[in-house]
């Protein structure tokens, strides 16, 4: 609960003000930047803030007791509750404060309305981000799973109506929708047949979906696999047919090659890294990792 509070006003009006009063005597002295000052005022007007009451009520109306008091759950600006009549649970991990931000905002890209409707079970096996936009919905008796650090990005769509597990460390880029129903039967006119319109969706462990892919129904993946570029299409079991660290693409989507990983340990450190490499030797094409750098950990 300290650090739920701490972080809360630190996210206040007043804590601002006070800081930016602050600053600004250092402006006059001239030990500040006036261009800094009024860059931080802007940053501090887009950004969206915790919602204090709730952030309570979402805990203590979905979680029993004992894990509610530690608020595991924040919630963050527009966010539309249309239902947390089912439950939610965190499973196989220590549950922390903030260990779960809802509806967060990253300052690109997000847009609209967080929404949450939970007639069935939301499970989290540890900590992650839902961002901003993105809509979550369960069907009575059915369930969404997230493994540890998992990641959903801006206005992605995830409806459940039986099962949709997301493996840990796995990611999912904006705009993309998992849907593990077709939400109406189909049948075949000529022998009168009629299929069923859900089945679960299963997502490997370190797993990047990029942005505007569709999952559909009866989807599994390895772990490690990047389904890249817009509008692929998930529509069947892949752990038949592809191995680990593969990349999918296409509609519908098929193994383009093998043998690659997205860079998950220290990625951001990498990723400058990496950046600055390519920066100062502008010729070459590319870097080649040293025998005792490992650029692909995949066990925390």
């Amino acid at each position: 609960m300290y650090i739920f509070l701490k972080a809360w006003i630190k996210d206040t009006f007043l804590y601002y003000f006070i800081r930016n009063a602050y600053r600004f005597i250092g402006v006059l002295s001239g030990s500040y930047s006036f261009n800094l000052l009024l860059s931080d005022i802007e940053s501090q007007l887009s950004r969206n803030r915790i919602r204090f009451f709730q952030s309570l009520y979402v805990n203590f109306r979905s979680l029993n007791f004992k894990d509610a008091i530690k608020i595991p759950i924040v919630t963050y600006s527009n966010l539309n509750i249309q239902s947390l009549q089912g439950r939610i649970l965190f499973k196989d991990c220590v549950v922390q404060p903030m260990m779960i931000e809802l509806g967060v905002f990253q300052r690109y890209r997000s847009q609209g309305v967080t929404r949450i409707n939970n007639k069935g079970q939301i499970i989290f096996h540890g900590k992650g981000k839902i961002l901003r936009g993105a809509e979550l919905m369960t069907y009575p008796d059915a369930i969404i799973e997230f493994g540890d650090s998992f990641f959903v990005g801006e206005n992605v769509m995830i409806y459940a109506a039986e099962h949709i597990s997301m493996g840990k460390s796995s990611r999912i880029s904006y705009h993309s929708q998992i849907c593990d129903s077709d939400f109406h039967f189909m049948i075949n006119i000529e022998n009168g047949t009629i299929k069923n319109r859900t089945k679960p969706i299963f997502i490997g462990d370190f797993n990047w979906i990029a942005n505007n892919v569709t999952i559909k129904k009866g989807t599994r993946t390895p772990d490690h696999i990047t389904a890249a570029g817009s509008y692929t299409v998930l529509l069947k079991d892949y752990t038949k047919e592809v191995p680990p660290y593969s990349i999918l693409a296409g509609n519908p989507a098929r193994c383009l090659c093998t043998g690659y990983s997205r860079i998950w340990k220290n990625e951001k450190q990498r990723i400058f890294e990496l950046a600055k490499f390519f920066k100062d030797n502008p010729l070459e094409i590319i870097y080649k990792i040293k025998p005792n750098e490992c650029y692909c950990d995949y066990s925390f």
